[in-house]
């Protein structure tokens, strides 16, 4: 029997030898180290983000009221973030239409391109709209420069009706008069004066 308390003695020494020791902090060694003190980590810093590149546009300057246009951008995140395009097409058409589609999210320096077509009921004058990127990240610094972009638009307004017959001869009949009183009003001028 003193065998077997020696061999059980024995075995339990030996177990303890090479099992891992817990300590007091709750922490796993299989060394004989002393208890280390666990890292406590502090709120996590706010990655460093630089914003996209103001985009580049790239379509037609003038246009027709109704026209649909084709329209390009493109955008480089020096972060290599994804890219949002955010188009404000109604910028200038009227002040209670601030609404502002988002194109994405794309990877950086994609051109994405967008059909727009301008209202038909515009006067015809220059009008605007607005665009800028963002990246995809949750950071403040993310959003490029808007760029504005200038469309001349020839409106409803200066387009002219078809001319009838019977209109055509009225300019005719007027305009002849016109030439008879420009060649008669300067023997008048001189005969009387």
């Amino acid at each position: 029997m003193k065998n077997i308390k020696k061999l059980g003695i024995l075995s339990i020494i030996m177990l303890l030898s090479i099992s891992p020791i817990i300590l007091a902090n709750g922490r796993v060694t299989s060394d004989n180290s002393p208890p280390t003190t666990p890292e406590i980590e502090g709120p996590k810093k706010a990655k460093d983000n630089s914003p996209p590149t103001t985009p580049e546009i790239e379509g037609p300057k003038k246009a027709k009221a109704g026209e649909i246009c084709t329209y390009s951008f493109n955008s480089t995140d020096p972060d290599g973030d994804q890219i949002i395009y955010c188009v404000n097409w109604y910028s200038s058409i009227c002040c209670m239409c601030q609404h502002t589609i988002e194109y994405g999210p794309f990877d950086s320096g994609y051109k994405h391109s967008a059909d727009f077509q301008w209202p038909e009921n515009l006067e015809s004058r220059k009008y605007h709209f607005i665009v800028w990127a963002k990246d995809d990240s949750e950071s403040q610094n993310n959003e490029s420069e808007p760029i504005y972009f200038n469309v001349e638009i020839s409106g409803k307004d200066d387009e002219q009706p078809d001319d009838s017959p019977f209109i055509i001869k009225l300019k005719g009949f007027f305009n002849t008069i016109y030439q008879l009183i420009n060649n008669v009003l300067p023997l008048n001028y001189y005969i009387l004066y």
